[in-house]
């Protein structure tokens, strides 16, 4: 009997291992039959998703300074068709450089977050200076001038090499505050909501789950630690004893086994259903530690409109430091100071004024001329009622403010500026409109209701112990104070709805190619 027993143990042995290894051959079929399905399936193709700001490759945005210069010549241009040089020819660059710079931001916003485009805003300052300096060399007789006579020489070439430094470093300044007025919040430290009924409720749930699954792991461990004691005390008896132990040892390791097999099994689903629900609430934990461990900052309307006013008087101050440099330089040189006091060089922002003609039939009428192209500020004024020159900080400064609320207005973090699932929505009309007509309001009032009081000052050479009162200059009269009122926000609303237009429009192209691409992409 025994030796037929074990005759049928050694039997059943291979065929168990056997059995063992025909369960790996079985899995290892499986996976190259899941190798086959994967290779022979059609790879599935991800629709490209339509990025609202691609990264920009490193190096210059000459898109920025393609357009600064575009503007800077056109505007250049068009004063040099005045046989009569503007007022607003030698400052305005200066007072446009602000906009300028915040000009390079907005366009690289539409591209990029990263920097505000440094180099390219000190290129674009230093351009839209040299632009006006060649409308101001093509005037008669005024390279003939600086070729014969080294005073006027260097009043003229030291006037716009401190223009062309002031033009540069404004607009560096221009493009940083831009960048820093319109960069997204930091999410704001906020205070953990208290738990409700319903929260607690749950946690102790959960807890006496998990309780309740730890005592039945244990449970099982301690009855997997008994059934090993019995067949080691099984396996010494089996020893002492014989034949007959050692079928008691066979029979308790055939019962043995599957409880075991079993025991394994059931362990490993356990432990698998534990990590999931661990999983599951560790992710409303962590949504929860989210959102109340930070609150998202929200820009308001106000914050918004404070912005806007600090950068539509930011020309009028610039004007204010450009005047005492000046001034310094002709301190440093010795030249005839000016007639009139620093506002004559605020009304460059003003494109109406009252026109003051020249006669240019007189012998001195080339020096004037010449005067007008070095000197600010000067008592005479404009050869035209409207300066369109003047224009120039105007159209900078507002399509740089389009541009930048269509790209970066109501999005309060860095993860929504970079958003690339769906096409973030443009502000709202009422806001956007708003903003954009008070910064041309902004421009122009500061300097006209200052220069509608009258240029009056005091003409002093302290070398020569000379101190002559000038009479009030009347530059603006009530009309055109009323039409600079009127121009600045209504050319900034013209570009504001022009832009977006445009860039609507833009966006509508992206979208329909996005949407052409997906279905040759799948087939």
């Amino acid at each position: 009997m025994q030796e037929a027993e074990r005759s049928e143990r050694t039997s059943a042995a291979p065929q168990a291992q056997a059995g063992a290894e025909e369960k790996p051959a079985a899995s290892e079929t499986t996976e190259q039959q899941a190798g086959e399905t994967t290779a022979t399936a059609p790879p599935v193709i991800v629709p490209a998703e339509g990025k609202r700001r691609p990264r920009s490759k490193d190096g210059p945005d000459w898109l920025a300074v393609e357009a600064v210069t575009v503007v800077g010549l056109l505007f250049a241009i068009i004063a040099r068709l005045n046989i009569q040089p503007s007022t607003a020819l030698v400052p305005v660059a200066v007072l446009a450089a602000p906009g300028c710079g915040l000009l390079v931001t907005a366009i690289r916003k539409l591209r990029t977050l990263q920097r505000p485009g440094l180099l390219e805003a000190a290129l674009s300052g230093a351009i839209l200076a040299l632009c006006h300096l060649g409308a101001a060399l093509t005037y008669p007789s005024v390279l003939s001038t600086l070729l014969t006579q080294a005073e006027l020489r260097l009043a003229f070439l030291s006037t716009w090499g401190l223009i062309t430094i002031f033009a540069l470093v404004l607009s560096l300044v221009g493009a940083v505050l831009g960048h820093l007025a319109f960069a997204p919040l930091r999410p704001v430290p906020a205070r953990a909501a208290e738990p409700t009924g319903e929260q607690v409720a749950a946690s102790d749930q959960a807890e006496a789950a998990d309780d309740e699954q730890v005592t039945v792991v244990s449970l099982r461990h301690g009855v997997q630690d008994e059934e090993e004691e019995k067949a080691a005390q099984a396996g010494s008896a089996l020893a002492d004893s014989g034949g007959e132990e050692t079928k008691r040892l066979g029979a308790a390791e055939e019962l043995s086994a599957p409880v075991d097999q079993r025991s394994d099994e059931e362990l490993g689903a356990e432990e698998e259903e534990q990590e999931q629900a661990e999983e599951a609430q560790a992710e409303p934990e962590e949504t929860g530690a989210t959102a109340t461990g930070t609150t998202p900052a929200r820009r308001s309307l106000l914050s918004y409109a404070i912005a806007v006013l600090f950068l539509a008087l930011l020309p009028t101050v610039v004007g204010y430091l450009f005047a005492a440099a000046y001034d310094a330089m002709f301190v440093l040189y010795q030249f005839a100071p000016g007639p009139f006091p620093t506002l004559r060089l605020l009304s460059a922002l003003l494109p109406w004024q009252v026109p003051i003609h020249i006669d240019l039939s007189r012998p001195d009428a080339a020096l004037i001329i010449f005067s007008l192209l070095w000197r600010i500020p000067l008592f005479l004024g404009n050869g035209t009622m409207f300066d369109v020159l003047a224009l120039e900080p105007l159209v900078l400064n507002g399509a740089a403010l389009a541009l930048l609320l269509l790209s970066t207005y109501g999005y309060e973090t860095p993860e929504a500026l970079t958003a690339s699932r769906e096409a973030l929505p443009l502000p709202s009309w009422s806001h956007y409109l708003l903003l954009t007509a008070l910064l041309g309001l902004g421009l122009v009032l500061a300097p006209d209701l200052w220069v509608f009081q009258g240029l009056a000052g005091l003409l002093q050479i302290p070398h020569a112990d000379i101190a002559l009162p000038l009479r009030t200059l009347r530059v603006l009269d009530p009309l055109t104070f009323s039409l600079n009122l009127v121009t600045g926000p209504l050319l900034s609303l013209l570009l504001a709805l022009l832009l977006r237009w445009q860039y609507g429009r833009a966006r509508a192209i992206q979208s329909r190619q996005a949407a052409d691409m997906q279905p040759t992409a799948r087939s």
